[in-house]
């Protein structure tokens, strides 16, 4: 028997109410998602001592998504370590290409590009595994960066040869927050 749990996701945003959804805010999108947590417990059930360490990785903001999913609420650390390393296997030009088909503005794209870098790095250096992977880039982004894509160019992202451009829309990212980023994406429920 094999489980499997699918779930496309809420377009980056958070899963907690599918009648009003923060799909979409790029602004709202965490910067992190896990935080890990070691714990003490008895060897033996009952009795006090010995004492082993155990760790499990929490996922903040993930509300619903997270608390009714029962499969997500019993992964063990070396689940999150399977799954982490099957993430950590994308390369941040992989994820930029995907951020750009998907219709982003270039401000969207570069600040998902960002925070997603940011999450991604937490979490292998939360399960410990940044060494077998490394980090996308030596120093993180600063948190309050700007971008302008008149300045400094529009975000592009694809297979050589059928590059795509993410459009401008007139959007900055000042300050660590993108400027005029359409928010509440529709949500589109397929089947029943």
């Amino acid at each position: 028997m094999r489980h499997y749990v699918s779930d496309v996701g809420s377009v980056l945003g958070e899963a907690s109410n599918l009648l009003m959804s923060e799909s979409g805010e790029v602004n709202r999108f965490p910067w992190i998602f896990t935080e890990l947590i070691e714990t003490w417990q008895p060897v033996y059930p009952g009795r006090e001592v010995p004492l082993r360490k155990v760790r499990k990785l929490a996922f903040k903001d993930f509300k619903l998504a997270y608390d009714d999913n029962e499969p997500f609420k019993n992964m063990t650390y070396d689940d999150a370590r399977w799954m982490a390393r099957r993430i950590a296997q994308l390369s941040e030009q992989q994820v930029i290409d995907a951020l750009v088909a998907s219709g982003f503005s270039s401000a969207e794209v570069k600040l998902y590009a960002e925070k997603l870098a940011s999450r991604r790095d937490r979490m292998l250096s939360d399960l410990g595994l940044g060494r077998d992977y490394g980090k996308w880039r030596p120093k993180p982004t600063a948190r309050n960066f700007n971008y302008d894509p008149a300045v400094d160019g529009l975000m592009t992202g694809g297979p050589a040869g059928r590059q795509m451009t993410a459009p401008a829309r007139g959007q900055k990212i000042v300050g660590g927050e993108c400027t005029g980023c359409r928010t509440n994406y529709p949500i589109i429920v397929v089947g029943r």
